[in-house]
């Protein structure tokens, strides 16, 4: 399994809200409830939410998390944390489908070596190997699989090193000032996003 290292580690999540919950209020919801929530969290370090904008080919998931933690030795810790299981709980009730989702049963432990860049209100995110195509892109290695269903508590395959079948085993991030359309992105695994929720302080703003 993973060990300890310096460099900065993100857990990305990928989800799909039930039809109706953005014109029900989920934005919103985010920026009250959901993100205070979790960026109080001892050893989450920085949490952020995204909605997918546009798309070079179909996703199966319309937003998605990253969360930033301390210390990856405190992954279980944190991945079972009892308030953590009753606030995703309410989630689930409020705005999941319903169903099962077998495409976003699992998230991403990822490693990057870099401090990044300063963050924007948007960005591209290019999956797939390869060097950064800007000075300003952020290259993320996943090392682990999570499974979602955390109030089920520690079992064998909870998390994974396998990687053979991960949308997601390496990818880039590029923050930019506005949204990017699926035509000006160089890569068609690439999708671009917005911030809905963070913490102040998250974007820098210009003086």
């Amino acid at each position: 399994m993973t060990t300890s290292s310096p460099s900065n580690w993100m857990i990305l999540l990928t989800y799909r809200i039930r039809d109706g919950a953005d014109a029900d209020g989920y934005d919103d919801w985010l920026r009250k409830i959901d993100n205070p929530f979790f960026n109080a969290i001892p050893g989450i370090k920085c949490y952020t939410n995204w909605k997918v904008h546009e798309s070079a080919r179909a996703l199966p998931f319309t937003h998605f998390d990253f969360l930033e933690i301390d210390d990856v030795e405190q992954l279980e810790s944190l991945w079972f944390n009892p308030e953590l299981n009753t606030f995703r709980t309410e989630w689930v009730r409020l705005w999941g489908r319903g169903v099962p989702d077998p495409d976003n049963a699992r998230c991403y432990v990822s490693e990057s070596d870099a401090n990044g860049a300063a963050p924007q209100p948007n960005l591209v995110l290019r999956s797939g190997t390869g060097k950064a195509t800007s000075a300003g892109t952020i290259e993320w290695t996943a090392r682990e699989l999570l499974h979602k269903h955390y109030a089920a508590g520690p079992t064998d395959d909870w998390r994974t090193n396998d990687l053979s079948d991960a949308r997601f085993a390496n990818f880039g991030v590029t923050y930019t000032d506005v949204p990017r359309a699926a035509a000006e992105m160089d890569n068609d695994a690439a999708l671009s996003a917005t911030l809905i929720a963070a913490p102040d302080g998250f974007v820098k703003r210009a003086p």
